[in-house]
């Protein structure tokens, strides 16, 4: 089945893409942020669906708030996406949860750590090891593709050798491993 990008995480095959699109137009909220934002990313009524999503985060609704961070993520407007996933993360959402530990950490890592605090790393830690935690609610928002990601990125975490890495501790780097 071919799949097509939807912002940046998500795929969906072209059949999956016309489902979202018509329960959208049928009034489907999470149908309409999904098309919202893919719709964002490929320029078409760009001005329109900027104000579905910020109406919907008016809303608090968490799948607005992460679907417009990954929309500032694609802009390579960090400090916004930091703030959309920071916020559907405080309403819950253990995909925002992931997304703000993903962030956290790709800043230390990306720059190879010269910029890092020790407060860089425990932030990380704290928002992958909460994502992973929410996952396992019955409610939760998060695919399986997204816990993989989470215990992937805390396993680096914990095996990446820096001074300022209060938890490195190789011990927890393999416990967290994805097999």
């Amino acid at each position: 089945m071919d799949r097509v990008r939807l912002n940046h995480s998500v795929f969906y095959s072209e059949e999956e893409v016309r489902e979202l699109e018509n329960l959208a137009a049928e009034g489907n909220v999470e149908a309409g942020i999904e098309v919202a934002a893919r719709q964002i990313e490929d320029g078409i009524n760009t001005e329109q669906n900027f104000a579905f999503l910020e109406e919907q985060c008016r809303k608090n609704n968490p799948r607005a708030f992460v679907r417009l961070g990954l929309v500032y993520v694609g802009e390579n407007n960090d400090e916004l996406a930091e703030e959309y996933f920071l916020k559907g993360a405080e309403l819950g959402s253990a995909w925002a949860m992931m997304f703000v530990g993903t962030h956290k950490w790709y800043k230390v890592w990306m720059d190879g750590g010269k910029d890092a605090t020790e407060q860089d790393f425990i932030d990380a830690e704290k928002w992958l090891r909460l994502s992973v935690e929410a996952s396992k609610k019955p409610d939760n928002d998060i695919n399986e593709s997204g816990v993989v990601q989470a215990r992937d990125q805390l396993s680096m975490l914990y095996g990446y050798k820096h001074p300022k890495n209060s938890v490195y501790n190789l011990e927890k780097a393999k416990e967290w491993e994805v097999e």
